[in-house]
């Protein structure tokens, strides 16, 4: 998993400004100096572009927010520099391009790979946890747009006798997480949503085969 970066506003020469425009969406490749938010100030409006190429992993602020120089407005997923060393190499070396091309489209493979299936936007709900209610979320092991295979853990919740992680139920893309750190939940609580191939058979083995083993649902 990459690993997310902190994307904070730079020095805007004012105080506090107005979010009035988000320019990008969780989930867009964001090309360094692209627009993420548009603020606005007594004097004019600014856009505040992404310092780094990446994936926008988690906005952080939404339209009518004031923030100022410092504030955390996202986080991104900065781009590997995979795909620009496939190219230097693919005229000379062949080698090299099958594993760098198989590694980039492989987040998406559960959605595509069947022309037989039919994608679907599944909701993800805290399992049975013993009755336990109110229990708080202590940390997110995943970020929008990953790739999850059956059993990836999703978030550590911590109950006043132990913690325990949330698998994921099936394989698929991850669309949306709808907790943070310091959220509470319950049994049934919606915590993230999956999209996954529902009708083509051959995804569910390749899923299955690429998750090097079930994580445990307790710590101790």
């Amino acid at each position: 998993m990459a690993d997310l970066k902190e994307v904070l506003v730079p020095n805007i020469d004012t105080d506090a400004v107005q979010v009035i425009e988000i320019c990008a969406a969780v989930g867009d490749f964001l090309e360094k100096e692209a627009s993420i938010i548009t603020v606005e100030s007594d004097k004019a409006t600014m856009d505040i572009p992404a310092p780094f190429a990446g994936t926008l992993a988690e906005l952080k602020i939404a339209v009518g927010d004031t923030v100022s120089e410092g504030t955390l407005i996202a986080m991104m997923s900065a781009a590997d520099a995979a795909p620009a060393k496939e190219e230097a190499a693919a005229p000379a070396p062949k080698a090299e391009a099958p594993v760098a091309q198989a590694a980039a489209p492989a987040p998406v493979t559960p959605v595509a790979a069947s022309s037989t299936g039919s994608a679907e936007v599944i909701e993800v709900n805290v399992p049975d946890i013993g009755g336990d209610t109110d229990v708080s979320v202590i940390e997110v092991l995943v970020a929008v747009g990953d790739s999850i295979d059956v059993d990836t853990g999703l978030i550590t919740l911590e109950t006043d006798k132990a913690t325990m992680e949330v698998p994921a139920p099936f394989a698929g893309k991850l669309l949306s997480l709808t907790v943070k750190v310091g959220d509470k939940v319950s049994q049934g609580s919606v915590i993230a949503t999956i999209e996954t191939v529902t009708a083509g058979a051959a995804p569910a083995p390749v899923a299955q085969a690429a998750a090097p083993a079930p994580v445990s649902g307790l710590h101790g």
